[in-house]
């Protein structure tokens, strides 16, 4: 009987522990680490125009901070996928100024299953001097995004 009556106490303790083992900061969607891993954007023309072009759909598109979230799906499931963002190397003159983006897939992975990947872009090689704001055109998403940095 006496065991019994410990049970509250037991799992009053573990609730406490569990609280106090989160950590808010991997939880902070604003942080400027929110990009650490991620890949930098390449200033590429040549690759922009020419480089690997294998079929995936862009599901949804967002920024926070100076990180490019993209989640794309493609087919496969066996490994042996690159995805590259490829900027055009030209810059639009309007308010923002406007940069043209491709997201690039090399598919050699024989395997057919749907797949969905998050992927996550360094924009800081994209920065203008003198400017503070730009809308990002990316090649098979039909919304402008805008980059303040």
């Amino acid at each position: 009987m006496k065991s019994l009556k410990q049970i509250p106490f037991l799992c009053l303790a573990l609730l406490l522990c569990l609280a106090t083992a989160c950590d808010k900061d991997d939880d902070d969607m604003g942080n400027s680490d929110l990009c650490e891993g991620g890949r930098l954007v390449m200033l590429d023309k040549e690759q922009f125009d020419n480089g690997p072009s294998d079929p995936f759909t862009i599901e949804d598109v967002s920024i926070d901070g100076d990180c490019l979230s993209i989640r794309a799906n493609y087919s496969g499931g066996c490994g042996g996928v690159i995805f590259e963002l490829f900027d055009s190397e030209g810059i639009g003159e309007s308010d923002p100024i406007t940069r043209q983006l491709r997201l690039s897939l090399d598919d050699n992975d024989p395997c057919e299953g749907a797949l969905v990947l998050d992927l996550l872009f360094d924009l800081t090689p994209l920065q203008v001097d003198n400017e503070s704001s730009m809308s990002l055109s990316i090649d098979g998403w039909d919304k402008r995004q805008l980059y303040e940095y």
